[in-house]
């Protein structure tokens, strides 16, 4: 058996397609290479999140630090809303190139808008128009921050040092050159883990080219000579100490192995040329034993022949008693299944008529039953609609029962409000009878002091009939909030009347409810057992029918089998004829 050597042109591509494929250096590379683009990517992001933040924290602080610093100063010119004085607060600030200063609007102690500012520069936000929701954030005297996509907006209150609130000054703080200064360190970050990530491949490749994928092809190569039929190789690396070294002394026991199976295919080949002698030799023998019984079995043929003559006269004698015989009970058989037929036809006639008559009458009881079946789902429909009216009432009494008892809590404010009231009136009661006793005491200090009281006592007798006025009027009063407590107290009991009623309404509904679902439930086994009904009724009748049909059928199959029972005597006289014929010839080839 001869061995192929691979041509120098099958070597090319070969080499092309190792050129090509993933080795397992290469594997490893672009393990080591996703592993590193991994974790410098995580290191990247987590450095420029907390970056992002330091940052971010820093310019809110420093942001909040200069609001609250251009309130204080804002103050004075606030009070007394001069817009050219706030304007000069903050007109350093605006005017420097680098400022992040976006908007600048000054309000009021009520909210109204004194000075605004735009940059020109910078996108800009609606604080006027956001000031309602800005303002609900403030703190006590403490600045209000929040951040969106574009702005930290800052909104703090304006107070004087004797801790006066003045207005309020609310500021956008502009994040362009904060996120332009981000992704310029993004950027550098970027490229410098690229030009790392470069770095670490180049060097990776190289050392894993140098100890484990030039050995693996060298190896490879190798292997490959081996399985081709090239035993004449130099198999590199049996020195080494690692798993190149073990792979190379496994090739060379593949290296002795195939120069063993080479020295078994040559003794195969040997022992295949003797076995074929040996084989033509038997192929020989065969033939003559061939031979042999062929002769044998023509001797036997001979003999055969002799014997089946002699077994088929045999054979036509017996086959024809047994036909004779089975001819004569055929011939009983048919005129036994003749007299049955003709009494098959007679009662399919008789079933054929009642059943018409059945079938009348059942087609009447499922009409009738049909009719019952409309009349309960009907009374089902009209049950199943009172009890939806009734659910309906119920739903209405508790959304009544909810209104009494929200109209309960309002009546019961009313009263403690009514109560309030009489404590006021009260107070306004001691007021006045303190004043009565003031005006009193001036007027004898008037009266004292002679002419020089008499404007004093003027004065004293307006407060005293001031007083009297007020006395009045809380009497009034005091009878109105009487009233009212009264009008309050009946309320109250009405609504709790109310309530009562409503509570004694749903109790009686939910019992009209309860017996309607019953009443439906019977309704509904009612019309359940009707349809029944109407579906047995309608099956007797369509069983009736089928009766019917298989009466005909039945007298249509005697009649058929009669005919059959004559065509079977014909067949009997002729199986008689075809039989003897049959024999005739049996016993002519036997002789």
């Amino acid at each position: 058996m001869s061995v192929e050597t691979p041509t120098t042109m099958d070597t090319e591509v070969d080499k092309k397609k190792a050129a090509v494929k993933l080795t397992v250096s290469r594997k490893i590379l672009l393990v080591v290479f996703a592993t590193t683009l991994m974790g410098l990517s995580l290191l990247v992001f987590l450095g420029l999140q907390n970056q992002r933040q330091d940052l971010e924290n820093l310019a809110i602080s420093n942001n909040l630090t200069i609001t609250n610093l251009m309130a204080e100063q804002l103050s004075g010119a606030l009070k007394w809303k001069k817009p050219d004085k706030i304007a000069e607060v903050y007109h350093e600030l605006v005017g420097n190139e680098d400022s992040v200063l976006a908007d600048i609007v000054t309000f009021d102690s009520d909210g109204n808008v004194v000075t605004e500012y735009k940059s020109d520069s910078l996108p800009t936000v609606d604080i006027a128009g956001d000031f309602a929701r800005l303002k609900e954030g403030l703190g006590d005297n403490a600045a209000y921050s929040e951040m969106t996509g574009m702005h930290q907006i800052v909104l703090t209150p304006v107070v004087t040092p004797k801790d006066e609130l003045v207005g309020y000054a609310a500021v956008a703080w502009s994040l362009n050159r904060l996120n332009d200064r981000l992704s310029a360190n993004l950027m550098q970050q970027l490229l410098l883990t690229g030009a790392a990530l470069f770095g670490i491949m180049l060097l990776t490749g190289f050392l894993l080219n140098r100890f484990i994928g030039k050995p693996l092809s060298q190896l490879t190569g190798a292997m490959t000579s081996l399985a081709n039929g090239q035993q004449d190789i130099t198999i590199v690396g049996l020195d080494r100490k690692d798993d190149v070294g073990d792979m190379s002394r496994a090739v060379q026991v593949f290296q002795a192995n195939a120069e063993k199976v080479k020295a078994l295919e040559i003794q195969r080949e040997k022992d295949a040329e003797e076995k074929a002698a040996e084989a033509e030799s038997r192929r020989q023998a065969e033939m003559q034993r061939a031979e042999e019984e062929k002769r044998r079995d023509q001797e036997a043929a001979d003999k055969s022949t002799a014997e089946r003559i002699s077994f088929a006269q045999a054979i036509a004698q017996k086959l024809e008693t047994s036909v004779n015989a089975v001819a004569q009970q055929i011939s009983g058989a048919a005129a036994t299944m003749e007299e049955k037929a003709r009494s098959m036809v007679t009662s399919a006639a008789d079933t054929d008529r009642h059943s018409t008559s059945i079938a009348a009458a059942s087609e009447q009881a499922a009409g009738n039953v049909s009719g019952v079946a409309s009349a309960a789902e009907e009374l089902s429909a009209s049950l199943q609609e009172i009890a939806r009216q009734v659910d309906v009432s119920a739903k209405l009494s508790k959304e009544t029962m909810d209104v009494a008892e929200s109209t309960d809590e309002v009546v019961g404010k009313l009263a403690v409000s009514a109560g309030e009231i009489g404590n006021v009136i009260e107070l306004i009661n001691n007021i006045a009878s303190q004043t009565n006793l003031l005006a009193l005491n001036a007027t004898i200090e008037a009266a004292r002091a002679g002419e020089a009281g008499k404007g004093f006592a003027v004065v004293a007798s307006e407060v005293k009939g001031l007083a009297a006025q007020t006395t009045n009027a809380t009497e009034q009063i005091t009878s109105q909030i009487d009233g009212m407590q009264t009008a309050t107290t009946e309320a109250v009991e009405a609504v709790k009347r109310i309530e009562e009623m409503i509570v004694r309404i749903n109790e009686t509904v939910q019992v009209m409810a309860t017996a309607l679902e019953e009443q439906n439930s019977a309704t509904l086994e009612i019309t359940r057992n009707v349809q029944q009904a109407s579906a047995s009724t309608g099956e007797v009748s369509r069983s009736v029918t089928d009766v019917s049909n298989m009466a005909a059928a039945s007298g249509s199959s005697a009649n058929q089998l009669l005919d059959s029972v004559g065509e079977l005597t014909e067949f009997s006289a002729k199986l008689r004829e075809e039989v003897a014929a049959v024999l005739t010839d049996i016993r002519s080839m036997a002789s």
